[in-house]
């Protein structure tokens, strides 16, 4: 369940590793939303690069999106980027963005191949961004 989530310049940065549950996920969530800065937040880039998520039913992906429902009601505008290249891995982050769309968020969505892309869209440097590939927990 390894996982790394750090705030700066308005975002959160967040990277799974291994083996990864939904309810990993969830408890991620849980920590997002509770997180001081949650109502401030701009966007979230999340690397899933290394996440392994075949325990996980493509079906399920909703959860998250009915979770980040309720919190996307007091801060309906993030960008939300998912690192991803694994097919399984993309099928689940395409359920969970057509679920939350679907629920009504607000949020903007999508799945890059790379981190300089994702970066990019959310419009921060990397260099100015936590480099989600570093070891560093804040």
């Amino acid at each position: 369940m390894p996982y790394k989530i750090h705030f700066k310049n308005n975002g959160f940065f967040l990277k799974h590793t291994g083996l990864v549950t939904l309810s990993e996920i969830n408890e991620v969530n849980g920590v997002i939303h509770g997180h001081k800065n949650f109502d401030e937040h701009k966007f979230q880039v999340i690397d899933l690069l290394n996440a392994d998520l075949s325990n996980i039913d493509i079906e399920d992906a909703d959860e998250p999106g009915t979770i980040d429902s309720i919190a996307s009601k007091s801060n309906p505008y993030v960008k939300v980027a998912i690192i991803a290249v694994d097919e399984q891995t993309i099928k689940f982050c395409e359920n969970y963005i057509g679920s939350a769309i679907q629920i009504g968020i607000e949020w903007k969505f999508r799945v890059f191949s790379n981190t300089d892309l994702a970066f990019q869209w959310i419009g921060v440097k990397p260099s100015l961004a936590f480099d989600i590939r570093d070891d560093r927990v804040d």
